[in-house]
């Protein structure tokens, strides 16, 4: 009984894990624009659009630069070496289910 459950284990970890790598973070297209709602508040409250420094396109909150990906990721939470990917919008669910079956 032991065994099987630890195989479970092993089996969702390994898959979880390759999800995580291969599964694309969710990058901010080149040619994104604010969403009408947000633009206005922008406005009203005198300050200027989010741009990115690197590529000079508009930011979302909560997206960050990633140098290894070369491109801004929604809602991203880091750069992990152990899945030798950016953990951010498209793959976030599947990161922690990863940290889950590995705890």
């Amino acid at each position: 009984a032991m065994m099987a459950l630890y195989n479970t284990f092993l089996f969702m970890a390994s898959f979880s894990h390759w999800r995580t790598m291969t599964t694309d973070p969710g990058a901010v297209p080149r040619d994104a624009e604010p969403l009408p709602g947000l633009a206005a508040e922008f406005k009203r409250l005198g300050k200027a659009i989010p741009k990115c420094r690197r590529t000079g396109t508009f930011k979302p909150p909560r997206a960050h630069f990633d140098r290894a990906l070369k491109r801004n990721v929604v809602r991203m939470d880091h750069h992990c070496p152990w899945v030798n990917n950016c953990v951010g919008i498209g793959n976030q669910k599947l990161f922690l289910l990863f940290l889950l079956y590995t705890a």
